[in-house]
Parts: C-alpha cells; sequence; structure tokens
C-alpha cells in the first residue's frame, strides 16, 4: 500500500468492509462470485450513482486479485464483472459544438490563432489535455500528418494523427510561434509570466470553459468525441485502443456501449 495515500487506503478499507458486512461473517475463502453479483445488484437497487458503482465494484476486484494470488480464493478473480461507465457530466462533444467553438474563434492575433489551432488538434486528435500541453513540435511530422506522443497512461510510445483543417491551421500558426517560442513546445503559453513557454493545461480548461455552449463540455469531451466518431463510422475497438492510447480495450469498448444506447433512443423515436 505504500504507493497509495491515506485517504485511498481508508477508502478502499471502507468498501471492502462494506462488502464482507453483505457477506456475513464466515472465511473469505467460502465466499463465490455469485454473491459478488448479488452484491452488485443490491448496490444497484441502492441508487447508488454508476459511476460510484463502478468503483466499488473496481475495489472489490482488486481485493479478489489480492486474495487470489495469495490462494486464498481458488476461483479467478477476473471473474468479477466491473461496470463500464462514461461520465456523463463530460459527454462527448458533438461536432456541431466542437465546429461552433473552432470556428467562433477569430483568428486576427497569434493567441487566437493558437487557440483555434489547438482546439481544432484537440478536436481531430483526441489527445488527453496533459498530452496536448507536452507535446513538442519535434513530435510532429507536419508534412504526413502524423506525429507519436508520449502516453499519460501507460508511458507507451503512440501514434497521434489530426484532419485536413487542423494541418492548415498548423501550417498558419508554426511559422508565427517562431516568433514568440521560448521554449520546444507546441503550444505555448501568452501569459506575461511565461510568455512563450509551456502551455499549462488548466489554460486549455480555461479556454474550453469561456467557449463552451454546454456546461458538460470540457477538454476531455473531446477526446470522447472522437471515440464516438470512430465507433460510429466502423471503427474496431483495436484500433480505436490504439489512436486513443488506452492501455485496455475495455475502455475503448465503452463507446460501443454508449453508441448501443444511441441505437434504443433512435428506434424508440421510431416507434413513437
Amino acid at each position: 500500500m505504500g504507493k497509495y495515500s491515506h485517504s485511498t487506503v481508508r477508502t478502499y478499507t471502507d468498501l471492502i468492509g462494506r462488502f464482507i458486512t453483505f457477506a456475513g461473517d464466515r472465511p473469505l475463502a467460502d465466499i463465490k462470485v455469485t454473491e459478488i453479483a448479488k452484491y452488485h445488484g443490491f448496490l444497484k437497487n441502492k441508487d447508488y450513482a454508476d459511476s460510484s458503482v463502478a468503483f466499488m465494484m473496481v475495489a472489490l476486484r482488486q481485493f479478489m486479485k489480492y486474495l487470489f494470488l495469495r490462494h486464498e480464493i481458488t476461483w479467478d478473480y477476473q471473474l468479477v464483472s466491473v461496470p463500464k461507465y462514461v461520465s456523463r457530466s463530460y459527454a462527448p462533444v458533438e461536432t456541431e459544438d466542437a465546429r461552433s467553438m473552432i470556428d467562433g474563434i477569430r483568428s486576427d492575433s497569434f493567441r487566437s490563432l493558437r487557440d483555434k489551432a489547438m482546439l481544432s488538434f484537440l478536436y481531430s486528435s483526441g489527445v488527453r489535455v496533459a498530452e496536448l500541453c507536452c507535446l513538442e513540435t519535434k513530435d510532429l511530422r507536419i508534412q504526413d500528418g502524423h506525429g507519436s506522443i508520449i502516453s499519460k497512461k501507460n508511458r507507451q510510445l503512440r501514434m497521434v494523427f489530426w484532419d485536413d483543417a487542423t494541418a492548415l491551421l498548423l501550417n498558419e500558426y508554426l511559422p508565427q510561434r517562431e516568433l514568440w517560442a521560448s521554449s520546444d513546445a507546441l503550444f505555448i503559453s501568452m501569459d506575461r509570466k511565461n510568455r512563450g513557454g509551456k502551455l499549462s493545461t488548466r489554460s486549455v480548461q480555461r479556454l474550453v470553459a469561456n467557449l463552451r455552449p454546454k456546461k458538460n463540455i470540457s477538454p476531455h469531451s473531446f477526446r470522447h468525441g472522437l471515440g464516438m466518431r470512430a465507433v460510429k463510422s466502423g471503427i474496431h475497438p483495436r484500433y480505436i485502443q490504439k489512436i486513443l492510447g488506452h492501455k485496455n480495450i475495455n475502455s475503448s469498448q465503452i463507446y460501443l456501449d454508449v453508441h448501443d444506447e444511441d441505437v434504443v433512443k433512435a428506434y424508440q423515436k421510431i416507434a413513437a
């Protein structure tokens, strides 16, 4: 537990204690996967938020992994189902909303041109905001339309792509960037104290907050938006995993589940 904070340890201890109370006072070796499934149903019936249920089941699965590795249970801990969850507070950005944000920026100054190019890059590449801020000019092969990036989640190198509209903006932005840059960062800060230096994630968050037409849009919404567009275009989850840099393909599978909900809603409209 050395790598976890005291708060995290207390939280996990509390969540695991709740399950043990539910299962009753008996040896852990007697607990079966069917009882964990019942506990999952119990949590759902308690009107917890989907995110809370998912977090509780993740904690329980980790505990079962610990018991499995110590040979205290004989069944495979991977049988513990963890519900897939996509935060509704930061839903995938709709194409119309993204385009209105990008097109609404008048590139009549270097700062506004940077903002326009940056949002377009965020929308078309699906990079995490922290990855965006860490990108350097040497990471991009502009003429080839792709670059490379170190994933913030699994520290692995992956390719990153952008569309033609973004390429045009980058070609306009990069020569002007040279006049202001004091660092190798692709998108540079124009704040007085750090002019020309690496842009902060907070600056990107503020930009999106100032431009968004809906309150549930965040920089990460652009990433979810690319995932949804990929699914609707028929892209296999394995390729979505590589494009977005997911460590686990289950993270990419989430977009398929959300798309299934879109299908249900579409049919309901037809049947109404």
